[in-house]
């Protein structure tokens, strides 16, 4: 199966044409996330995933599921992305608020440095196996600083990484610190199901570089 790619935090019609005719799979959007700079309104997200022509994920975090749904039912997406401490049963409310045409998926933070490697491995894929009984489809990776998960800029440790996408129960892209110049090693070192990227093309946070992009989708063997 080819490698699935996802552009994240895009926040312009012009950026998400872009990358749909560059080969991405997915294109995302950060949905009422203050902490984040590519935070968009879900009235924006909104028109950008009706206007989308690869799969929209909207990316929501710490959001109770009631607010998750109407986000949802208001934008209509292929899939939302959850960050954050979710509990399990929140999970599992929100997926039966949520059509069943509506994936959830579910990002999981993994350190920049593992101290032990074969620990957070089996710490994780245990979360993930929990993540299937309450209704997840698809795992995130993504780098974790202290308790900050994703929008780090910073890859994670890929050959825990590369356990984890090993032993998952679930397909699982990898995110954090990827882009044009680093690619092609993490896909090499562990082989995920796609990977999801973000910070690693942009000329300034919300907007995309052309160039960048061209040389990622060249690197992952888009174009």
């Amino acid at each position: 199966m080819s490698l699935e790619l996802k552009i994240c935090g895009l926040t312009t019609i012009a950026d998400m044409r872009l990358c749909e005719a560059l080969g991405a799979d997915f294109v995302g959007m950060v949905v009422e996330v203050p902490r984040s700079p590519r935070s968009i309104s879900r009235h924006t997200g909104e028109y950008l995933v009706r206007t989308a022509r690869a799969q929209p994920v909207i990316v929501v975090a710490d959001l109770p599921p009631q607010q998750i749904t109407e986000i949802a039912e208001q934008c209509s997406p292929a899939a939302i992305q959850l960050h954050g401490a979710d509990d399990p049963k929140q999970v599992e409310e929100l997926r039966q608020r949520l059509p069943d045409e509506i994936q959830l998926w579910r990002a999981l933070g993994l350190p920049a440095d593992c101290e032990d490697s074969q620990a957070t491995a089996a710490e994780l894929i245990e979360e993930i196996k929990q993540c299937t009984q309450v209704g997840i489809a698809r795992i995130v990776l993504d780098t974790k600083i202290k308790e900050q998960v994703g929008g780090t800029g910073i890859p994670s440790h890929w050959p825990t990484a590369a356990q984890i996408i090993k032993q998952s129960p679930l397909p699982v892209m990898l995110a954090g610190g990827l882009g044009p110049e680093n690619v092609s090693d993490a896909v090499s070192q562990t082989q995920p199901a796609g990977v999801d990227i973000s910070s690693g093309v942009e000329s300034r946070p919300g907007r995309k570089d052309a160039g960048k992009l061209e040389e990622l989708s060249q690197a992952v063997g888009k174009v």
